[in-house]
């Protein structure tokens, strides 16, 4: 999907702050493919090629954000599923849209943020979760690293992401060889490890195999029933999560 295939859509019931985004992305040359009261007005046919710029209760209304290339969220706290801008932070949109136009959708389950907030997420196959994880990293680190992460000399973190069965394993081996050559992965996280004792005995292998390979920080995510539903994680994830979190905030 290259950038002319792409187009930007509000939704954005706020008269006010919708003029205001719009006048914003005129003066950066930047067209809006359309105005709508809610992304269920989105044909379904263009979802995967548009760039949602909204606010947070539209979203919170909306269980079908993962539809969208990508969503920017308008407000102090976004979902899950978007890119969180503050209002005082607009004039920043079109640069951000811009990245994002000009990255395109990519062909696997990697992400990295366009704005930098975050660091990266490389899935090893489709499907294990990498979209997911950074978009758990952008609501819950992305105003606490914004100001880092806009340094000119701050350290890049990588986070290598992976499932627990074999075919993942193997492809995260592979993956860790390259990285000697090409990039230094700082971390390995496990996704959707189930809680059982085979899984615990393959998790305490993995992490002694990793030891001395470069990797700097071994986590696992236990299997939440709730993303599956909902696409968001719970509560509990996000506490397991919080020695993920601390570590990326100490790192940089």
């Amino acid at each position: 999907m290259t950038m002319t295939d792409m187009n930007i859509r509000l939704a954005i019931i706020d008269p006010v702050l919708e003029a205001q985004v719009m006048h914003v992305l005129a003066e950066s040359g930047i067209q809006c493919a359309g105005r709508h009261f809610a992304l269920a007005e989105i044909p379904i046919s263009d979802r995967s090629s548009v760039v949602v710029v909204t606010t947070p209760s539209t979203l919170h209304a909306s269980h079908m954000r993962d539809e969208f290339h990508r969503i920017v969220s308008l407000g102090d706290k976004a979902p899950s599923g978007a890119i969180s801008l503050s209002e005082s932070e607009i004039h920043e949109l079109p640069e951000l849209i811009s990245k994002m136009l000009t990255q395109g959708n990519g062909t696997n389950d990697s992400i990295v943020d366009p704005y930098n907030r975050n660091p990266s997420v490389k899935g090893v196959l489709p499907r294990v979760g990498a979209r997911t994880l950074n978009r758990i990293l952008e609501e819950n680190l992305g105003a606490i690293l914004l100001p880092i992460m806009k340094r000119q000399d701050h350290p890049y973190k990588n986070i290598l992401l992976s499932e627990i069965d074999d075919q993942s394993i193997l492809r995260l081996c592979d993956e860790l060889l390259v990285g000697d050559s090409n990039e230094p992965w700082s971390a390995v996280v496990i996704n959707k490890v189930p809680r059982n004792s085979m899984a615990q005995k393959r998790l305490r292998a993995l992490e002694r195999e990793l030891q001395g390979s470069g990797v700097a920080y071994f986590h696992p995510i236990y299997f939440d029933a709730e993303i599956q539903i909902t696409g968001a994680p719970s509560k509990s994830t996000i506490r397991a999560l919080q020695p993920l979190f601390d570590w990326i905030a100490k790192s940089n």
